[in-house]
Parts: C-alpha cells; sequence; structure tokens
C-alpha cells in the first residue's frame, strides 16, 4: 500500500471515528430525555444504516 492509500485509509478511518463518537452523543442525547433505546430499536437503526447487525452489537 503506498502512502496516498495509507493517508487515505487512515482518513476515512477517523472519519468513521468520529462519525460514531457524535452518533454516540446524538444516542446519549436522546436517552437523558427519553428512555433507553432497546435492543430491537438499536438493531433496526443498525439495519437501516449498515444493511445489517454489526457484530458484537445488541
Amino acid at each position: 500500500m503506498g502512502k496516498r492509500c495509507l493517508s487515505v485509509y487512515v482518513a476515512e478511518a477517523v472519519r468513521h471515528h468520529l462519525e460514531m463518537d457524535r452518533l454516540a452523543e446524538i444516542v446519549a442525547d436522546f436517552e437523558s430525555c427519553h428512555e433507553p433505546l432497546t435492543d430491537t430499536e438499536v438493531e433496526a437503526v443498525a439495519v437501516e444504516m449498515f444493511g445489517h447487525c454489526p457484530p458484537g452489537a445488541a
């Protein structure tokens, strides 16, 4: 893997991590005002966002 490919890979990984951090903040904010999300709700959103339930999720 060349340096440019590695840079793109790292940038994409950082972007994804920041998006997941922001998603966690949104969920925490929601749950602070409402009941916690159920496993079923989390799985449904994972399927909608990713097309499947990620390994290790609920």
